[in-house]
């Protein structure tokens, strides 16, 4: 079958290869055809007597599991004969190596939005036990569609045969290369086949991005080397889970079209110059030297094309005091009242430890409940309650009064623990002021209100608190009960940002 492997043909008698486009190790990656559900993906194509093949088809099976948008979805996977297949989403868009190399550095603002998406991408990955272990610039891709998406998780690794004994550090030291590429266009490790090493310095490995671009806020430079570098910056320690480094970038509004980010000007490098005799860069050139953007104005062209100039500028103006509004608005709790810390713990494999260093029980699956109506409340968005980010919530539906409109009781989500767990206290994260919730477990997933024990109420709270059950219980099913709503949306609506289950000791 191998020699076969050519356009038109028909794998498994369904996914028709169209184009190669690229190949990875002994692997070769095709653009495809679903041919029973009609749609393009990425086909990963390895002869099933490599040896890495084994590998390959494990991690892809692991990573299937993961639930997160901002994950390449892994389809199917199987042997044929001679072949083995991996079948994932197809992506378009740009990676990041595409938008440095098109416009140099990036907006401070959009390099950190950008690498705290995918810190917590990989957040929720490695609570699946997933990890990637080789992230690069061509790993994160801007879509057409205006979002992030990791690419090779798992697969990558298991092709190249890396492994790590703290995946977790591993992975936060990978975020903090892209955060250093993303706010410098240069690589911390040297061997990129696009970017420009990144300048040298006696004793360290690397200048700073501040050291080496102007204009790189202290607090990014610091998150940048505690997480790339794994030291301790202004105070803080080192991130090392994509956890901390997700909630050092909190603060950071989800990313914007790019053209709202574009520069009018290039900025100056700003490095030392290099010490006698040494010649890391072309002659000539300095440690400062970087390739000028490429047309940049061409940019702003595409952003204001057929927009009069004054409009153009009160939709910059009205969009950059949406950030800002949103950066307040959306989530409470950020980094500023969470310190996050890299205090690691000998937890079971179904406990992690928050940036915090606190134990936490790990949720291995959710779904919105609503018995008492008509059983759906944006049960899509579930995920978002319990991917270790405050950025992003789960909310109910809309109402017209803190009761639910006296249409029912209450709504709210099943949280599955995937084995009895001893609960010592829950932390959760709303959105508004105002909330009135209940904690209620069980043994198994029930589909009535009484199947739920209330064991810990908490009425008119802030947007943060914690409940802790009245007496010592163990359940698998948790259920996040809201009886009360705050205003919001139009409305009262309530919302949940994060979710914490703390074992008991």
């Amino acid at each position: 079958m191998t020699a076969r492997l050519e356009p038109g043909f028909v794998l498994d008698d369904r996914y028709g290869l169209q184009e190669r486009v690229g190949e990875q190790g002994c692997a070769a990656l095709w653009r495809g055809t679903d041919t029973v559900l009609a749609r393009t993906v990425t086909i990963m194509v390895l002869p099933s007597s490599a040896p890495e093949t084994a590998r390959v088809l494990t991690a892809a099976r692991r990573a299937a599991r993961i639930r997160d948008p901002r994950i390449v979805q892994v389809f199917d996977t199987a042997a044929v004969d001679d072949v083995t297949y991996v079948v994932t989403e197809w992506i378009t868009g740009r990676t990041l190596t595409d938008l440095l190399v098109e416009s140099g550095p990036l907006h401070p603002d959009r390099a950190g939005a950008l690498v705290g998406e995918a810190a917590e991408a990989l957040s929720a990955a490695h609570r699946m036990a997933v990890s990637h272990l080789r992230l690069r610039p061509e790993n994160l891709v801007w879509t057409a569609a205006g979002g992030v998406k990791i690419t090779g998780v798992g697969t990558e690794a298991a092709l190249a045969g890396t492994t790590s004994d703290d995946p977790a550090r591993t992975d936060a030291e990978g975020l903090g290369a892209l955060l250093y590429a993303a706010l410098t266009a240069r690589w911390p490790y040297g061997d990129h086949e696009t970017l420009p090493p990144a300048p040298a310095m006696n004793g360290a490995p690397h200048y700073s991005p501040r050291q080496v671009r102007a204009g790189v806020p202290p607090e990014l430079d610091a998150t940048t080397e505690r997480a790339l570098c794994q030291h301790s910056r202004r105070g803080q320690p080192p991130l090392s889970t994509p956890a901390a480094v997700a909630e050092a970038l909190a603060d950071f509004p989800d990313p914007a079209p790019l053209d709202f980010f574009a520069e009018v000007a290039g900025e100056p490098d700003r490095v030392p110059p290099p010490p006698a005799g040494t010649d890391l860069l072309p002659a000539g050139t300095g440690f400062g030297y970087r390739p000028p953007p490429p047309r940049r104005d061409h940019r702003w062209r595409r952003a204001l094309i057929a927009v009069p100039a004054g409009v153009a500028i009160v939709a910059v103006l009205a969009v950059g005091g949406l950030r800002l509004g949103l950066s307040g608005l959306h989530l409470p709790g950020r980094a500023a009242d969470t310190p996050s810390s890299s205090a690691s713990t000998s937890a079971t494999p179904s406990e992690s430890t928050t940036p915090a260093g606190k134990r936490q029980i790990a949720v291995v699956g959710a779904q919105a409940f609503d018995p008492l109506g008509d059983r759906q409340e944006h049960d899509g968005d579930t995920s978002k309650a319990y991917d270790g980010t405050k950025r992003t919530a789960w909310f109910t539906d809309r109402y017209n009064s803190p009761s639910l409109g006296n249409l029912k009781p209450g709504v709210g989500i099943v949280f599955d623990l995937g084995s009895p767990k001893a609960v010592d206290s829950v932390d959760l994260v709303l959105v508004g002021e105002g909330t009135s919730v209940q904690l209620r477990d069980a043994q198994d997933d029930g589909s009535a209100l009484d199947d739920y024990k209330t064991v810990a109420k908490a009425d008119n709270t802030g947007t943060h608190v914690t409940v802790r059950p009245s007496s010592a219980t163990t359940a698998r099913y948790w259920l996040v009960w809201f009886t009360q709503l705050p205003p919001g949306g139009g409305g009262y609506r309530g919302g949940l940002a994060d979710v914490t289950f703390h074992p008991a000791s």
